[in-house]
């Protein structure tokens, strides 16, 4: 009997300490998955208090780190009593508590001060954690004065502080890298190029948000595989097809430079309306060898449209000045041919009298572009000077259409004017209201197809403005050219007008209207044709005699 019993004791015994030892692992264990999962200083601090707190009666439990901006020990866990939220930096902290070891700090201590935040009745343990790179960390423990730490409390508090040193050293580098991909990503993203960048094997590292706007393309579109596995709408945004990627990745896997000139990808009206130009250059290791690829793409579209507007302007003036030149040549040389050999004298005079009046007409022309041009170019500097004064638009407006009654009776459009006597003065430069009436009309009427109506209006819209509007029943204005209609020598493509013009009347309008503080714009009208709407400032009491 006494034998059994004392097998029965020592299987009690064993079963308690296999018991104690399955509580330890499963605490370890759950430890572990914790700080495993922390990507961060705070997660790693709240897994390190919950452990401490699973295998202790602790009173408070305080998990501290170095921090810079404040320059002491920031509190990032806490559990039970209320901890001091910041501790004054330590000289050599580690080598200090490293020593203590498992020993309550002593009440003599002066730091004991510190960590204690009023406790009389607590035991104080301060442990360091060891981080890599970083300053030490802190735990600091309130137990109660009668808690003695057995020696598998000291194991564990052992192996959570070691796993924590580690989890804290592995969530220091995870923001640090985090950071550093931030920093990259908001460099990549600020400036004006797309990148796309790919390995040696043709998968896809990196595209920043530039990319995604000059191709119109998510950069979802863009994942982590081959180039060659990348939709066909995706490549020609870029500008390849499979055959040339194919040959890329060839070239990149046996570790050669691609050899690509500098293309210009032209917009695909389902993707994008940028013009890009392409740049290609390869991307070196530390070794020397190639190991990626690198696509850069700058947006030329404005660059492509300067272009463009300055190979329209020197075309249209070319052909404006050579028409006009041509003709002063062609009076002169019947000129000369009627001096040097004089047959009949009254027909002589008569092409004289023709060649003088064609002469002075092209002179004339040559003249009339000349002075737009630079009076465009006063207007646009801010030169030009406005002579304003009180001005009575449907006076103005009744004289105008005096002026073009003629030309559209011979175009037979009928012309017609909408208003009221009632209308206030507005303040503004006579001359340069009057041209800038006079391109309106005249576009309007040389649009307009045979029996079209060209209507004038005038009306009050608030206190401080009237807007005036021309309205024509020609072909209108496209969405797309509603805004370039008022830039110099832009005309919509296929629309013919009845007479040939320099090109700068809307942009003279324009400028002219800005110039008065007004603004100007072009509708469509819901039966067809174009409104033209330009506004300007009502003339306030007394300011005739103040201006």
């Amino acid at each position: 009997m006494a034998n059994q019993a004392a097998i029965d004791i020592i299987n009690a015994e064993l079963y308690q300490e296999t018991q104690r030892r399955l509580r330890e692992q499963s605490t370890l264990y759950q430890v572990s998955n914790h700080l495993v999962g922390a990507v961060s200083p705070d997660d790693v601090a709240a897994a390190i208090t919950q452990a401490m707190n699973a295998i202790l009666q602790a009173l408070a439990i305080g998990v501290y780190h170095w921090s810079e901006a404040s320059q002491s020990y920031a509190l990032l866990g806490e559990s039970g009593k209320h901890l001091p939220g910041h501790i004054s930096q330590i000289e050599n902290i580690y080598d200090q508590f490293s020593k203590t070891g498992f020993n309550p700090l002593a009440a003599t201590n002066p730091l004991a001060r510190l960590f204690s935040q009023g406790c009389g009745d607590c035991q104080l343990f301060v442990f360091p954690l060891e981080i890599t790179r970083h300053p030490p960390g802190l735990v600091i423990l309130h137990l109660q004065k009668e808690h003695i730490l057995d020696e598998s409390e000291t194991k564990l508090i052992q192996a959570i502080l070691a796993q924590g040193s580690i989890a804290f050293q592995n969530a220091y580098y995870f923001q640090e890298a985090t950071n550093g991909r931030d920093r990259l990503a908001a460099i990549l993203n600020s400036i004006e190029e797309g990148i796309l960048m790919v390995d040696i094997d043709g998968h896809v590292l990196l595209a920043n948000e530039p990319l995604r706007m000059l191709t119109g393309l998510p950069l979802e579109k863009f994942p982590q595989n081959p180039l060659q596995e990348l939709p066909d709408e995706v490549l020609t945004s870029i500008g390849f097809n499979q055959i040339e990627i194919k040959s890329l990745l060839e070239t990149l896997h046996q570790k050669h430079i691609p050899i690509m000139p500098k293309t210009v990808v032209e917009p695909h009206a389902a993707q994008s309306s940028h013009v890009i130009e392409r740049y290609t250059t390869a991307v070196w290791g530390r070794d020397g060898q190639v190991i990626g690829w690198m696509l850069l793409l700058r947006d030329i579209t404005e660059a492509r449209e300067i272009e463009q507007a300055r190979e329209a302007i020197t075309e249209t003036i070319v052909h404006d000045l050579r028409s006009p030149m041509s003709a002063i040549v062609s009076a002169l040389e019947l000129l000369s041919d009627c001096m040097n050999e004089p047959v009949d004298r009254e027909n002589d005079d008569i092409i004289i009298r023709q060649s003088i009046l064609v002469g002075q007409r092209s002179a004339n022309r040559i003249l009339d572009l000349t002075d737009a041009l630079l009076e465009i170019a006063r207007l646009q500097s801010g030169r030009m000077e406005l002579t304003s004064q009180a001005i009575d638009m449907p006076q103005l407006i009744s004289e105008l259409l005096f002026e073009f009654t003629t030309r559209a009776n011979n175009d037979n459009v009928i012309i017609r004017s909408k208003t009221t006597d009632e209308l206030p003065l507005v303040w503004a430069d006579r001359n340069k209201l009057s041209r800038v009436l006079t391109n309106l009309v005249d576009n309007a009427i040389k649009f307009t197809p045979q029996g079209g109506q060209v209507t004038i209006s005038v009306e009050q819209i608030s206190e401080d403005f009237i807007a005036v509007k021309v309205q024509d029943s020609g072909p209108g204005i496209p969405d797309e050219y509603r805004e370039r209609i008022f830039e110099r020598f832009v005309q919509v493509p296929g629309q013919r007008s009845k007479r040939r013009g320099t090109g700068l009347g809307l942009t003279f309008c324009r400028l002219a209207v800005e110039a008065h503080g007004g603004r100007i714009w072009v509708d469509s009208h819901p039966k067809g044709g174009s409104i033209f709407t330009f506004t300007l400032p009502i003339t306030s009491p007394g300011r005739e005699s103040t201006d």
